[in-house]
Protein backbone atom coordinates (compact mmCIF):
# COMPACT_ATOMS: atom_id res chain seq x y z
CA UNK A 1 0.00 0.00 0.00
CA UNK A 2 2.84 2.36 0.93
CA UNK A 3 3.80 4.66 -1.96
CA UNK A 4 7.36 3.96 -3.53
CA UNK A 5 9.45 6.51 -2.90
CA UNK A 6 7.51 8.48 -0.29
CA UNK A 7 8.54 10.20 2.40
CA UNK A 8 7.21 11.86 5.61
CA UNK A 9 7.40 15.89 4.70
CA UNK A 10 9.14 17.83 6.84
CA UNK A 11 7.84 19.90 9.55
CA UNK A 12 6.84 23.16 9.17
CA UNK A 13 9.14 26.36 10.60
CA UNK A 14 7.49 28.26 13.24
CA UNK A 15 6.92 31.49 12.67
CA UNK A 16 5.41 33.73 15.37
CA UNK A 17 2.32 35.79 14.48
CA UNK A 18 2.27 39.63 14.89
CA UNK A 19 -1.35 39.96 14.89
CA UNK A 20 -3.85 37.55 15.09
CA UNK A 21 -7.74 38.50 13.88
CA UNK A 22 -10.70 36.69 15.39
CA UNK A 23 -14.38 37.13 14.27
CA UNK A 24 -16.94 35.55 17.04
CA UNK A 25 -20.70 35.13 17.73
CA UNK A 26 -23.39 33.56 20.12
CA UNK A 27 -24.22 30.22 19.59
CA UNK A 28 -27.92 30.92 20.30
CA UNK A 29 -28.12 34.26 19.82
CA UNK A 30 -31.30 36.32 18.47
CA UNK A 31 -30.82 39.01 15.84
CA UNK A 32 -32.21 41.75 18.66
CA UNK A 33 -29.24 40.79 20.95
CA UNK A 34 -26.49 41.97 18.17
CA UNK A 35 -25.07 44.73 20.16
CA UNK A 36 -24.94 42.84 23.35
CA UNK A 37 -22.40 40.96 21.50
CA UNK A 38 -20.58 43.54 20.35
CA UNK A 39 -20.25 44.64 23.34
CA UNK A 40 -18.80 41.36 24.28
CA UNK A 41 -15.85 42.24 22.16
CA UNK A 42 -12.78 42.45 25.28
CA UNK A 43 -14.26 39.91 27.15
CA UNK A 44 -13.80 37.51 23.89
CA UNK A 45 -10.30 38.42 22.98
CA UNK A 46 -9.06 37.96 26.73
CA UNK A 47 -10.80 34.46 26.90
CA UNK A 48 -8.97 33.83 23.47
CA UNK A 49 -5.73 35.28 24.84
CA UNK A 50 -5.91 32.71 28.52
CA UNK A 51 -7.08 29.58 26.20
CA UNK A 52 -4.34 29.99 24.16
CA UNK A 53 -0.60 29.43 24.73
CA UNK A 54 2.59 30.96 23.73
CA UNK A 55 4.23 28.33 21.08
CA UNK A 56 1.00 27.35 20.24
CA UNK A 57 0.05 26.08 16.28
CA UNK A 58 -2.07 28.74 14.92
CA UNK A 59 -4.26 28.27 11.38
CA UNK A 60 -6.41 30.92 9.91
CA UNK A 61 -9.93 28.82 10.03
CA UNK A 62 -9.41 27.62 14.12
CA UNK A 63 -12.46 27.66 16.08
CA UNK A 64 -12.81 27.13 19.42
CA UNK A 65 -16.07 28.42 21.63
CA UNK A 66 -16.08 30.71 24.63
CA UNK A 67 -17.99 30.55 28.08
CA UNK A 68 -18.46 33.94 28.82
CA UNK A 69 -21.28 35.43 31.33
CA UNK A 70 -22.97 32.15 30.87
CA UNK A 71 -23.02 33.09 27.18
CA UNK A 72 -21.88 30.26 24.71
CA UNK A 73 -19.38 32.36 21.66
CA UNK A 74 -17.92 30.44 18.78
CA UNK A 75 -14.83 32.33 17.94
CA UNK A 76 -12.87 31.86 14.28
CA UNK A 77 -9.45 33.08 13.41
CA UNK A 78 -10.10 34.72 10.01
CA UNK A 79 -6.19 36.44 9.67
CA UNK A 80 -2.25 36.21 10.98
CA UNK A 81 0.16 38.79 10.60
CA UNK A 82 2.29 37.85 8.70
CA UNK A 83 0.76 35.81 6.35
CA UNK A 84 3.22 33.20 6.89
CA UNK A 85 3.01 33.17 10.55
CA UNK A 86 1.84 30.06 12.07
CA UNK A 87 2.54 29.93 15.91
CA UNK A 88 0.89 32.21 19.28
CA UNK A 89 3.87 34.37 20.78
CA UNK A 90 3.39 35.86 23.89
CA UNK A 91 4.04 39.42 22.17
CA UNK A 92 0.99 38.44 19.63
CA UNK A 93 -1.71 41.02 19.85
CA UNK A 94 -5.20 39.67 19.90
CA UNK A 95 -7.97 41.08 18.21
CA UNK A 96 -12.07 40.06 18.44
CA UNK A 97 -14.61 41.39 16.07
CA UNK A 98 -18.52 40.51 15.86
CA UNK A 99 -19.19 38.29 12.73
CA UNK A 100 -22.82 38.65 11.63
CA UNK A 101 -23.82 35.60 9.75
CA UNK A 102 -23.33 35.04 6.00
CA UNK A 103 -26.00 35.20 3.77
CA UNK A 104 -25.31 31.61 2.18
CA UNK A 105 -24.35 30.11 5.66
CA UNK A 106 -26.13 27.16 6.67
CA UNK A 107 -27.68 26.35 3.35
CA UNK A 108 -28.04 23.24 2.33
CA UNK A 109 -24.96 21.97 -0.15
CA UNK A 110 -26.45 18.12 0.31
CA UNK A 111 -27.58 17.79 -3.29
CA UNK A 112 -24.03 18.51 -5.32
CA UNK A 113 -21.76 17.34 -2.43
CA UNK A 114 -22.48 13.54 -3.45
CA UNK A 115 -19.98 12.73 -0.27
CA UNK A 116 -16.96 13.46 1.52
CA UNK A 117 -14.18 10.95 1.68
CA UNK A 118 -11.66 11.09 5.37
CA UNK A 119 -8.48 9.31 5.30
CA UNK A 120 -6.80 7.54 6.35
CA UNK A 121 -9.72 5.27 5.23
CA UNK A 122 -9.27 1.48 5.08
CA UNK A 123 -11.84 0.61 2.29
CA UNK A 124 -9.90 3.24 0.07
CA UNK A 125 -6.73 1.51 0.89
CA UNK A 126 -7.81 -1.68 -0.42
CA UNK A 127 -9.10 0.37 -3.52
CA UNK A 128 -5.97 2.07 -4.07
CA UNK A 129 -3.84 -1.22 -3.96
CA UNK A 130 -5.74 -2.67 -6.47
CA UNK A 131 -5.62 -1.04 -9.11
CA UNK A 132 -2.87 -2.41 -11.68
CA UNK A 133 -1.05 -0.52 -14.44
CA UNK A 134 -0.97 2.62 -13.26
CA UNK A 135 2.15 3.09 -11.60
CA UNK A 136 3.82 6.12 -13.05
CA UNK A 137 0.40 8.39 -12.94
CA UNK A 138 0.16 6.95 -8.96
CA UNK A 139 3.58 8.18 -7.87
CA UNK A 140 3.46 11.49 -10.12
CA UNK A 141 0.01 12.52 -8.92
CA UNK A 142 1.17 11.27 -5.25
CA UNK A 143 4.32 14.02 -5.50
CA UNK A 144 1.81 16.91 -7.10
CA UNK A 145 -0.97 16.18 -4.42
CA UNK A 146 1.60 16.16 -1.54
CA UNK A 147 3.17 19.68 -2.76
CA UNK A 148 -0.25 21.08 -2.63
CA UNK A 149 -1.55 20.07 0.41
CA UNK A 150 1.41 20.74 2.61
CA UNK A 151 2.56 23.70 0.58
CA UNK A 152 5.31 24.45 3.41
CA UNK A 153 7.05 21.32 2.30
CA UNK A 154 8.64 23.85 -0.39
CA UNK A 155 9.57 26.45 1.88
CA UNK A 156 11.22 23.70 4.48
CA UNK A 157 13.51 22.18 1.00
CA UNK A 158 14.36 25.13 0.30
CA UNK A 159 15.50 26.32 3.92
CA UNK A 160 16.98 22.93 4.04
CA UNK A 161 19.03 22.48 0.94
CA UNK A 162 20.38 26.18 0.60
CA UNK A 163 20.94 27.31 4.70
CA UNK A 164 20.28 31.12 5.01
CA UNK A 165 19.69 31.92 1.52
CA UNK A 166 16.58 30.40 0.23
CA UNK A 167 15.78 30.61 -3.39
CA UNK A 168 12.38 32.78 -2.49
CA UNK A 169 11.48 32.58 -6.72
CA UNK A 170 11.58 29.26 -6.74
CA UNK A 171 9.48 28.76 -3.68
CA UNK A 172 7.03 31.33 -4.90
CA UNK A 173 6.76 29.38 -8.42
CA UNK A 174 5.55 26.42 -6.89
CA UNK A 175 3.36 27.67 -4.48
CA UNK A 176 1.57 30.36 -7.26
CA UNK A 177 0.72 27.17 -9.00
CA UNK A 178 -3.07 25.86 -9.95
CA UNK A 179 -4.34 23.06 -7.64
CA UNK A 180 -5.51 21.51 -10.50
CA UNK A 181 -5.36 18.38 -11.74
CA UNK A 182 -6.87 16.78 -15.03
CA UNK A 183 -7.52 13.06 -14.76
CA UNK A 184 -8.62 11.59 -18.72
CA UNK A 185 -9.61 8.65 -20.55
CA UNK A 186 -11.99 6.34 -21.13
CA UNK A 187 -14.89 4.70 -18.77
CA UNK A 188 -13.70 1.85 -16.60
CA UNK A 189 -10.22 2.76 -17.19
CA UNK A 190 -9.31 3.53 -13.60
CA UNK A 191 -9.44 7.27 -13.04
CA UNK A 192 -12.13 8.15 -11.07
CA UNK A 193 -10.82 4.81 -8.64
CA UNK A 194 -7.47 6.47 -8.45
CA UNK A 195 -8.96 10.10 -7.53
CA UNK A 196 -11.01 8.35 -4.72
CA UNK A 197 -8.10 6.48 -3.27
CA UNK A 198 -5.48 8.54 -3.11
CA UNK A 199 -5.98 10.32 -0.53
CA UNK A 200 -5.16 7.14 1.79
CA UNK A 201 -1.56 7.34 0.24
CA UNK A 202 -1.25 10.72 1.42
CA UNK A 203 -2.60 10.02 4.84
CA UNK A 204 -0.20 6.98 5.41
CA UNK A 205 2.71 8.30 3.99
CA UNK A 206 2.66 11.62 5.03
CA UNK A 207 0.94 10.62 8.47
CA UNK A 208 -1.82 13.43 7.79
CA UNK A 209 -5.69 13.47 7.73
CA UNK A 210 -7.55 15.00 5.28
CA UNK A 211 -10.57 14.55 3.19
CA UNK A 212 -12.22 14.48 -0.15
CA UNK A 213 -15.07 16.55 -1.05
CA UNK A 214 -16.87 14.56 -4.59
CA UNK A 215 -19.33 17.08 -6.41
CA UNK A 216 -22.01 15.47 -8.72
CA UNK A 217 -23.89 17.20 -12.05
CA UNK A 218 -26.95 18.37 -9.19
CA UNK A 219 -24.13 21.66 -9.81
CA UNK A 220 -25.98 22.52 -12.48
CA UNK A 221 -29.47 22.99 -10.48
CA UNK A 222 -32.52 23.54 -12.17
CA UNK A 223 -31.66 25.68 -14.88
CA UNK A 224 -32.16 28.87 -13.33
CA UNK A 225 -30.59 32.17 -14.27
CA UNK A 226 -27.14 31.88 -12.06
CA UNK A 227 -28.35 28.77 -10.17
CA UNK A 228 -24.98 26.88 -11.45
CA UNK A 229 -22.84 30.20 -10.75
CA UNK A 230 -23.75 30.24 -7.21
CA UNK A 231 -23.72 26.44 -6.54
CA UNK A 232 -20.24 26.36 -7.75
CA UNK A 233 -19.13 28.93 -5.44
CA UNK A 234 -21.02 27.52 -2.27
CA UNK A 235 -19.66 23.89 -3.36
CA UNK A 236 -15.98 25.23 -3.79
CA UNK A 237 -16.68 27.88 -0.20
CA UNK A 238 -18.12 24.84 2.05
CA UNK A 239 -14.60 22.76 0.91
CA UNK A 240 -12.26 25.78 2.11
CA UNK A 241 -14.58 25.96 5.52
CA UNK A 242 -14.43 22.68 6.46
CA UNK A 243 -10.36 23.03 5.64
CA UNK A 244 -10.71 25.73 8.25
CA UNK A 245 -12.93 24.23 10.38
CA UNK A 246 -11.01 21.03 10.62
CA UNK A 247 -7.56 22.21 9.83
CA UNK A 248 -6.76 19.53 7.36
CA UNK A 249 -5.72 19.41 4.27
CA UNK A 250 -9.34 19.10 1.28
CA UNK A 251 -8.98 18.04 -2.38
CA UNK A 252 -11.97 18.59 -4.43
CA UNK A 253 -12.77 15.91 -7.19
CA UNK A 254 -15.57 16.95 -10.05
CA UNK A 255 -16.51 13.73 -11.77
CA UNK A 256 -17.38 14.30 -15.22
CA UNK A 257 -15.48 17.58 -15.43
CA UNK A 258 -16.63 18.09 -19.18
CA UNK A 259 -20.34 18.54 -17.84
CA UNK A 260 -19.10 21.63 -16.05
CA UNK A 261 -15.81 22.83 -17.66
CA UNK A 262 -17.13 22.67 -21.74
CA UNK A 263 -15.50 25.35 -23.99
CA UNK A 264 -16.83 28.65 -23.64
CA UNK A 265 -18.59 30.15 -26.81
CA UNK A 266 -19.33 26.95 -28.62
CA UNK A 267 -22.04 26.76 -30.59
CA UNK A 268 -23.09 24.11 -28.05
CA UNK A 269 -22.72 26.33 -24.97
CA UNK A 270 -25.59 28.24 -23.11
CA UNK A 271 -24.27 31.77 -21.59
CA UNK A 272 -25.38 29.78 -18.26
CA UNK A 273 -22.86 27.24 -18.82
CA UNK A 274 -19.91 29.95 -19.94
CA UNK A 275 -20.33 31.87 -16.45
CA UNK A 276 -20.22 28.76 -14.67
CA UNK A 277 -16.80 28.10 -16.56
CA UNK A 278 -15.76 32.39 -15.09
CA UNK A 279 -17.17 30.64 -11.40
CA UNK A 280 -15.07 27.78 -11.61
CA UNK A 281 -12.09 28.97 -12.53
CA UNK A 282 -12.01 31.74 -10.45
CA UNK A 283 -12.89 29.80 -7.26
CA UNK A 284 -10.00 27.27 -8.76
CA UNK A 285 -7.96 30.35 -8.58
CA UNK A 286 -9.28 31.12 -5.04
CA UNK A 287 -7.23 28.25 -3.92
CA UNK A 288 -3.88 29.04 -4.68
CA UNK A 289 -1.97 28.85 -1.89
CA UNK A 290 -3.89 27.09 0.61
CA UNK A 291 -3.48 23.28 1.71
CA UNK A 292 -6.35 22.40 -0.99
CA UNK A 293 -6.30 20.64 -4.93
CA UNK A 294 -9.11 20.04 -6.97
CA UNK A 295 -9.40 16.91 -9.13
CA UNK A 296 -11.09 16.60 -12.49
CA UNK A 297 -11.96 13.20 -14.03
CA UNK A 298 -13.37 13.21 -17.41
CA UNK A 299 -13.89 11.41 -20.72
CA UNK A 300 -13.55 14.57 -23.36
CA UNK A 301 -11.27 16.19 -22.34
CA UNK A 302 -10.87 17.66 -25.57
CA UNK A 303 -14.34 19.56 -24.82
CA UNK A 304 -12.69 21.09 -21.80
CA UNK A 305 -11.93 25.16 -22.11
CA UNK A 306 -8.43 26.03 -22.89
CA UNK A 307 -8.11 28.46 -19.71
CA UNK A 308 -8.88 25.63 -17.76
CA UNK A 309 -6.70 23.08 -19.26
CA UNK A 310 -3.99 25.73 -19.00
CA UNK A 311 -4.66 26.02 -15.56
CA UNK A 312 -3.63 22.11 -14.91
CA UNK A 313 -0.23 21.31 -13.56
CA UNK A 314 -0.90 18.21 -14.79
CA UNK A 315 -2.95 15.54 -17.16
CA UNK A 316 -3.05 11.99 -16.97
CA UNK A 317 -3.86 9.41 -19.53
CA UNK A 318 -5.57 6.50 -18.59
CA UNK A 319 -6.30 3.30 -20.77
CA UNK A 320 -7.62 0.49 -21.51
CA UNK A 321 -5.80 -2.55 -19.93
CA UNK A 322 -3.36 -4.32 -21.75
CA UNK A 323 -2.40 -8.10 -22.04
CA UNK A 324 0.15 -7.79 -19.13
CA UNK A 325 -2.44 -5.79 -17.30
CA UNK A 326 -5.23 -7.74 -17.73
CA UNK A 327 -2.88 -10.79 -16.28
CA UNK A 328 -2.59 -8.63 -13.30
CA UNK A 329 -5.79 -8.17 -12.69
CA UNK A 330 -6.64 -11.97 -12.79
CA UNK A 331 -3.52 -13.06 -10.88
CA UNK A 332 -4.49 -10.71 -8.04
CA UNK A 333 -8.34 -11.25 -7.75
CA UNK A 334 -7.74 -14.92 -8.22
CA UNK A 335 -4.90 -15.16 -5.74
CA UNK A 336 -5.18 -18.36 -3.46
CA UNK A 337 -7.40 -20.62 -5.65
CA UNK A 338 -5.95 -23.12 -7.66
CA UNK A 339 -5.45 -21.78 -10.96
CA UNK A 340 -2.14 -21.97 -12.75
CA UNK A 341 -0.44 -19.59 -14.77
CA UNK A 342 -1.91 -21.15 -18.20
CA UNK A 343 -5.43 -21.27 -16.91
CA UNK A 344 -4.72 -17.35 -16.13
CA UNK A 345 -3.38 -16.92 -19.67
CA UNK A 346 -6.83 -18.34 -20.93
CA UNK A 347 -8.51 -15.64 -18.96
CA UNK A 348 -6.40 -13.06 -20.62
CA UNK A 349 -6.90 -14.30 -24.43
CA UNK A 350 -10.29 -15.13 -23.55
CA UNK A 351 -10.66 -11.18 -22.89
CA UNK A 352 -8.37 -9.82 -25.89
CA UNK A 353 -10.36 -6.64 -28.42
CA UNK A 354 -12.99 -7.46 -30.42
CA UNK A 355 -15.50 -6.72 -32.90
CA UNK A 356 -19.34 -5.76 -31.56
CA UNK A 357 -22.23 -6.15 -33.32
CA UNK A 358 -24.03 -2.66 -34.37
CA UNK A 359 -20.26 -0.62 -33.68
CA UNK A 360 -18.77 -1.38 -37.09
CA UNK A 361 -15.70 -3.26 -37.87
CA UNK A 362 -13.05 -1.60 -35.09
CA UNK A 363 -12.74 -4.23 -31.79
CA UNK A 364 -13.30 -2.90 -28.87
CA UNK A 365 -11.37 -3.74 -25.66
CA UNK A 366 -12.37 -4.43 -22.47
CA UNK A 367 -11.74 -1.89 -19.12
CA UNK A 368 -10.73 -2.64 -15.81
CA UNK A 369 -14.07 -2.33 -14.30
CA UNK A 370 -15.44 -4.67 -17.30
CA UNK A 371 -12.90 -7.08 -15.66
CA UNK A 372 -13.42 -6.69 -11.67
CA UNK A 373 -17.27 -5.57 -12.03
CA UNK A 374 -18.69 -7.67 -14.75
CA UNK A 375 -16.93 -10.65 -15.52
CA UNK A 376 -15.58 -12.00 -12.67
CA UNK A 377 -18.97 -11.45 -10.01
CA UNK A 378 -20.73 -13.17 -13.04
CA UNK A 379 -18.44 -16.38 -13.04
CA UNK A 380 -18.57 -15.90 -9.44
CA UNK A 381 -22.65 -15.98 -9.11
CA UNK A 382 -22.74 -19.41 -11.69
CA UNK A 383 -20.64 -20.91 -9.14
CA UNK A 384 -23.08 -20.10 -6.72
CA UNK A 385 -25.99 -21.23 -7.98
CA UNK A 386 -24.15 -24.40 -8.75
CA UNK A 387 -23.11 -25.14 -5.34
CA UNK A 388 -19.47 -25.66 -6.65
CA UNK A 389 -15.79 -23.78 -7.15
CA UNK A 390 -14.84 -21.27 -9.24
CA UNK A 391 -13.96 -22.60 -11.77
CA UNK A 392 -11.65 -21.72 -15.16
CA UNK A 393 -14.50 -22.69 -17.41
CA UNK A 394 -17.35 -20.50 -15.34
CA UNK A 395 -14.51 -17.51 -16.24
CA UNK A 396 -13.76 -18.63 -19.89
CA UNK A 397 -18.22 -18.72 -20.04
CA UNK A 398 -18.28 -14.74 -18.60
CA UNK A 399 -15.45 -13.69 -20.24
CA UNK A 400 -17.77 -15.18 -23.88
CA UNK A 401 -21.21 -13.79 -22.19
CA UNK A 402 -20.36 -10.34 -21.48
CA UNK A 403 -18.87 -7.69 -24.55
CA UNK A 404 -16.48 -5.17 -23.70
CA UNK A 405 -17.46 -1.57 -23.00
CA UNK A 406 -17.95 0.21 -26.33
CA UNK A 407 -14.98 2.56 -27.18
CA UNK A 408 -16.81 6.03 -27.92
CA UNK A 409 -14.36 7.61 -29.73
CA UNK A 410 -14.28 4.04 -32.25
CA UNK A 411 -17.92 4.70 -32.89
CA UNK A 412 -17.29 8.53 -33.40
CA UNK A 413 -14.79 7.32 -35.75
CA UNK A 414 -17.46 5.54 -37.96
Amino acid sequence: MGQPGAQQAPHETPVPAREALWQYRGVNEDTSEEAFYIALSSEVREAIVRRLRAGETLRVGREMLLRIQGYTVQARLINLLPVTANVMAQSTTTYAQYQIRKEDEGQDVSTFISETIRYPNEHMGQVYASLVGLEAIQTDLFRKLALLLQPWTMRSWAQDAYGAHPPHELAQIIGDRYPLLILEGQVGSGKTALARSIGQALATNLHIELALVVLNAQLRGGGHVGELTKNIARAFKEAVRLHEREQIPVAILIDEADSLAQARGGRQTHHEDDAGVNALIQCIDQLRGKPMAVLFATNLARTLDAAIVRRAIATYHFDRPTDEQRLQVFTRVLQGLPFSHEDLARLVAATRERPLPGYGPNPHRYTYSDLTQRIIPSAIEEAIWAHAPLTVAMLQTACANIAPTPEMQLVAER
